[in-house]
């Protein structure tokens, strides 16, 4: 794991990465404490905030040779009838969205963002999270609507 050092202490790239995303969690109205995900271990951390209807999943992650901020929102379920035009619908926004997409997992879409962290400014985690969250509380509402879907955040505990 990659270190950065300071004058008290090494502190690693996701500690310091730690820091920058719970300062905007905290800007965005939650408590970082309360919104931090159970079970990450050194290798990851990770925040569950809600934006509009959209849940948000913020991890950041160190798979040894690289460490990455990704970030997910599962917006709706797959819709019982025309998967096809859904599809054709998903790959269309793709081509609109920035520095996101949507994906397939399971039996619901969501909104996903990859980024290394490397270089990554604490101003540029903040814009990924807004631009995701943006999209999502945006996205679920229209694609449910037109396709008959379900909305995560319906079925969601």
């Amino acid at each position: 794991m990659k270190t950065a050092t300071s004058k008290k202490s090494k502190v690693t790239v996701l500690e310091a990465y730690s820091a920058v995303v719970e300062a905007f969690i905290q800007r965005v109205g939650f408590d970082p404490k309360t919104s931090r995900l159970e079970g990450n271990g050194k290798e990851s951390a990770g925040w569950r905030i809600q934006r509009g209807s959209a849940p948000i999943y913020i991890y950041l992650e160190d798979s040894g040779e690289t460490n990455t901020l990704r970030i997910e929102s599962p917006i709706l379920y797959l819709p019982p009838e025309n998967i096809l035009p859904f599809y054709r619908k998903c790959l269309e926004l793709n081509n609109q969205l920035r520095d996101c997409a949507l994906a397939v997992r399971d039996d619901f879409i969501l909104l996903v963002s990859d980024r290394p962290l490397e270089g990554l400014t604490p101003e540029e985690v903040a814009q990924n999270i807004d631009l995701l969250s943006f999209a999502a509380d945006n996205l679920d509402d229209e694609l449910a609507k037109e396709f008959g879907a379900k909305l995560f955040s319906e079925a969601a505990p």
